[in-house]
């Protein structure tokens, strides 16, 4: 192969407009000159087709025309591509203006990986900003166990890959996830390699159908039916295994799916908060595997769900209470003085501060991110936790920087219900739900930012009120 390879840019396209605009300024931009774009437009109706007409500074084929899925698009634009390497792009992801210039001084320092791949900026996500997506290295096992996960921030060797390189069109998402398997299996593992920089930005919202909540069922129900085929399994029974051997493999898949549905749980939880979608594969992963040890910290991350570690027992809680209780049906049943919150010697050491200040007791986080700060018990005896309901009020006058209140369960080290806390001088309470899951401490410490943050809390009490239906949450 030349030194300066030909790159086919693949590009399925359907009603693109307006974020193709930003791909194609991506391309005008590219440091690497020798590539051609081949869009396969699947009869564009928002004038995405009129757009891509008029591109001058590089070969564009446009091929406009029906064709039955997103998957049959690429299939069909890969199949046009001439080049030595191919980057399978999309309409909502920006190539970085050197991305095509490291794919090929990549693909010289590789000559032998039939995919290199990179990190990618994901943007108006549920983060709060940008967030840099860096993959681990390639590893099958991994792969499949969704422990790590390559990116779209690549570049493919058609010269090497020749007929393998196709996606599955029997599925209706993640082909992806099948191809990367099959090259794994047919190439060798090695022969797919990270490189540990970043090359693409893309969306990380309700554009990309990998952050829409609905589409997470059909995702497990693809990639469900890619690792049965992987296996051999059908139903209950294996093809080609029996006893001991057919154990193993209902265990692998159990393992191998369990940890799918966990990874989309967390996803979810991130997009959608505590939501059904949510509970539904945190429930499904209990049901591969019950016990295993992620089941507990998602269903921390809720209000829904019950988990009981003793029987590994997994339940949907009935009458959640209201995250803040209804006025005038709660009474304060105990209080704790804002002067019990403790700074335990290793954050004071960090940073960690507390004073009286204006009558109330104000504490200093460490300047460090996610550093803690103080903490405080909620041991509460005679509570009826399981005929009432009861919350933790915490009352706070004065808040500067991004500090961050929660319930904390020091045995697991498990932060459950975390709130950032706005900016105020003013007074204002934060509710926390207080139950029988373990969470008996109150935690305060820093966020994201790397600068010591404040809080006055003038007090810290515990509500209660006789389970009502008629208030709970859905």
């Amino acid at each position: 192969m030349s030194k300066q390879p030909s790159v086919s840019i693949a590009l399925p396209v359907k009603n693109g407009l307006p974020h193709l605009r930003d791909a194609i300024e991506g391309l005008h931009r590219q440091t690497y000159r020798n590539f051609e774009l081949f869009v396969q437009d699947s009869v564009s109706t928002d004038g995405s087709v009129e757009y891509l007409q008029s591109i001058k500074g590089f070969p564009v084929h446009i091929v406009s025309e029906p064709d039955e899925s997103l998957v049959n698009g690429y299939n069909r634009a890969l199949r046009r591509c001439t080049g030595d390497l191919v980057v399978a792009a999309a309409s909502d992801e920006i190539l970085d203006d050197d991305a095509l210039e490291k794919y090929v001084a990549w693909h010289h320092e590789h000559p032998g990986a039939v995919y290199i791949f990179s990190g990618s900026r994901l943007v108006d996500g549920p983060w709060g900003g940008t967030r840099v997506y860096m993959p681990g290295p390639f590893n099958l096992i991994d792969y499949l166990r969704h422990d790590m996960c390559t990116t779209t921030a690549g570049v493919f060797n058609r010269r090497l890959l020749g007929k393998e390189f196709y996606l599955d069109e029997s599925l209706k998402t993640v082909p992806d996830f099948e191809l990367m398997t099959r090259m794994a299996l047919r190439f060798g593992q090695e022969r797919l390699v990270r490189k540990e920089a970043v090359t693409m930005t893309a969306r990380a919202d309700a554009a990309s159908s990998s952050f829409r909540p609905e589409g997470f069922a059909q995702f497990a129900r693809d990639k469900t039916t890619i690792i049965d085929r992987l296996l051999g399994w059908a139903g209950n029974e294996s093809s080609g295994a029996s006893g001991i051997h057919q154990e193993l493999l209902h265990f692998v898949r159990r393992e191998i799916l369990a940890n799918m549905h966990a990874t989309f749980a967390g996803q979810l939880f991130d997009l959608v908060g505590d939501a059904p979608v949510f509970r539904e594969h945190v429930l499904a992963a209990h049901r591969y595997m019950p016990g295993a040890p992620i089941i507990e910290e998602l269903v921390s991350k809720g209000r829904h769900l019950d988990w009981d570690p003793g029987a590994w027992q997994l339940t949907e809680r009935r009458n959640v209470p209201p995250i803040v209780p209804p006025k005038g049906l709660a009474s304060v049943v105990g209080s704790i003085g804002a002067e019990k919150m403790a700074i335990t010697p290793h954050w004071a050491s960090g940073g960690a501060r507390k004073a009286r200040r204006w009558g109330r007791t104000v504490f200093t986080t460490p300047p460090g991110s996610w550093h803690y700060a103080a903490m405080a018990p909620l041991d509460l005896p005679g509570l009826s936790l399981d005929r009432e309901w009861h919350w933790v009020k915490v009352t706070v006058s004065h808040v500067a920087g991004k500090p961050l209140l929660s319930l904390f369960n020091p045995d697991r080290n498990a932060i459950v219900g975390e709130i950032r806390l706005t900016e105020t001088s003013d007074t204002r309470d934060y509710h926390f739900e207080y139950r029988n899951n373990g969470c008996n401490s109150l935690l305060l410490r820093n966020g994201h930012e790397p600068r010591a943050s404040s809080v006055a809390i003038r007090a810290i009490e515990i509500l209660a009120m006789q389970v009502r239906p008629e208030y709970a949450e859905p």
